[in-house]
């Protein structure tokens, strides 16, 4: 463990919510065969799981995620957010929530562990 100052490496899971993770994570991506609807599919669970509009925070700024969507290639999920009254896409992963007892974070958590 790290001491008074110390910076501490972000916790890894433990064995049994690693599994639920990985659970999620193919619930999520049932019956997807390539990269394009894996991506879709973490971007419709996400928005179906989500409470959306969700308060939250980018690089500590506040926002409001309104929605998900896979990019224009297909190879990433972002979260469209309203932030200072401007409309921008971000990858999810990169979205703080506001409230850590929000319903349905265990999504993001599981999407995040996904990409590792």
């Amino acid at each position: 463990m790290g001491g008074e100052g110390v910076p501490m490496k972000p916790e890894r899971p433990g064995k049994r919510k690693s599994k639920m993770l990985e659970k999620l994570a193919e619930e999520a991506t049932v019956d997807c065969w390539t990269d394009e609807e894996v991506f879709g599919g973490w971007a419709c669970t996400l928005e179906d799981e989500l409470p959306l509009p969700m308060k939250c925070h980018i690089l500590g700024e506040e926002a409001m995620l309104v929605g998900v969507e896979v990019d224009d290639g297909g190879k990433a999920v972002l979260g469209r957010v309203v932030k200072a009254r401007k409309k921008i896409r971000v990858p999810v992963q990169d979205i703080e929530p506001a409230d850590a007892k929000t319903k349905g974070l265990e999504w993001l958590e599981a999407y995040r562990h996904w990409l590792r």
